[in-house]
């Protein structure tokens, strides 16, 4: 079988030889979009890691299976992969860890200011101070404060373990949970996204849910952009109907300056980064691996549209 890695990029650091060693293998760091066709057209299996494939692409291939260096799916045309009989198959649960952290990163500096005060003495401010110490905004514990987790998969349960370990209350939201999400939304004092983007989680948060939440509530965001309206969002942020948010995901990605979050207060954003702990990405690769070598022998593992 014929194997084509056309976007290795972010996976170059790491020891591939695993994987070369599958057969029949080509892998490029960089495809661009004039040769992508060329390059996958005869391919029997295709590794995608930042590519989206849609309808008319798949319809030209004859692969028949394209392996996801992701957890999530939605650069992916599901339904025309199925019609054209190629399956799909994904990495679930590799950054549990690495998501998790980040995740924690966000929150932690959304209640103590950890980011301005830092920056503040780099800039010279502690040595002008009066006193022996200062601080921004209102900080605040940890402690006694709720986190509401929406999703509450392999990630999700990952940061609630943690945020526990700080004297947080946990309230975990799931479709088929006992809290709706207008009461999870509620009564907590912040909330964190652990989703899959899809058709029902899409504009998940908007002005109709952020209305639900307390004015000195924070939101995470480290799943995927288009779950939150982000123009609703930014008009949250900017009026004070929340406190503020930490991002680690944009519907653009790469952003452009006028992203309505790109200026909004309070607003704390990291480039799409929680994922690439090096350990988390050779968690990545060797579970694609393990999905093409199953393949190879006609078992089918971590398909998401049988």
């Amino acid at each position: 079988m014929k194997i084509v890695f056309y976007d290795s990029k972010m996976y170059d650091d790491l020891d591939l030889t695993e994987f070369r060693s599958l057969g029949d293998v080509e892998i490029y760091s960089v495809t661009e979009d004039s040769e992508l066709l060329d390059r996958i057209k005869d391919a029997d299996i295709i590794v995608n890691h930042t590519t989206d494939i849609e309808r008319e692409l798949i319809e030209q291939l004859s692969c028949k299976l394209i392996a996801l260096t992701s957890t999530g799916y939605d650069r992916v045309d599901i339904e025309a992969c199925r019609d054209n009989g190629i399956m799909v198959a994904n990495v679930p649960s590799y950054g549990e860890h690495a998501v998790a952290q980040m995740t924690m990163n966000h929150i932690l500096n959304l209640y103590s200011g950890f980011y301005e005060l830092m920056n503040s003495v780099k800039n010279g401010e502690w040595e002008k101070a009066e006193d022996f110490t200062y601080w921004y905004g209102n900080p605040r514990e940890l402690h006694g404060k709720t986190l509401g987790i929406l999703g509450y998969g392999a990630i999700g349960k990952s940061v609630g373990r943690i945020a526990e370990s700080f004297g947080m209350k946990i309230l975990p939201y799931t479709s088929s949970g006992d809290l709706s999400l207008e009461e999870v939304l509620s009564e907590s004092d912040c909330i964190t996204i652990h989703l899959p983007l899809t058709e029902k989680t899409k504009n998940l948060i908007n002005k109709d849910t952020i209305s639900h939440m307390k004015e000195t509530a924070f939101i995470v965001n480290t799943a995927r952009g288009g779950i939150v309206n982000e123009q609703d969002l930014a008009d949250a942020l900017n009026s004070g109907k929340i406190a503020g948010c930490g991002l680690d995901v944009l519907t653009n990605e790469p952003p452009n300056a006028n992203d309505p979050l790109m200026n909004s207060k309070n607003t704390y954003i990291t480039p799409h980064a929680a994922w690439v702990a090096k350990e988390a990405r050779e968690r990545m690769i060797k579970t694609t691996v393990e999905n093409i070598k199953a393949f190879m022998k006609g078992e089918y593992i971590n398909i998401v549209n049988k």
